[in-house]
Order: C-alpha cells, then structure tokens, then sequence
C-alpha cells in the first residue's frame, strides 16, 4: 500500500492500473504554497502561472 495525492494517481485510478484498497478513508487538505518575489520584479510568466492555479483550485492566493 502507499499514500499519494489523489491528483498524482487520479489517471492510474481511473485506468484501473491501481485499485483504492481503503473507500472510506482519505488524506486530509493539504495546503499549496508559493513563494515569489515582489510584484514588481515578478515575471508575467509568474503571474499567469499563478492565475491559472488559482483557476484550477478554485482558491485565491494570499498575494
């Protein structure tokens, strides 16, 4: 058995390469973070990295 993000096996799940042995269990939230310089020396690459994380979590970052 091994505990990995559900997001980092979801394809393995899904092509029933790997089976989900414990239904009713799961890892609690965790946290993403990223530390990035000042607005003002920060790439624009940067920010629509961000922006797309952001659309994806569905969260706002504490910028």
């Amino acid at each position: 058995m091994v505990e990995r993000s559900e997001w980092s096996v979801s394809t393995d799940l899904s092509a029933g390469r790997l089976v989900r042995v414990l239904q009713d269990w799961s890892l609690p939230d965790a946290d993403i973070l990223a530390l990035l310089n000042p607005r003002a020396v920060r790439s624009l690459r940067i920010d629509k990295f961000v922006d797309r994380l952001t659309a994806e979590i569905g969260a706002a970052p504490m910028i």
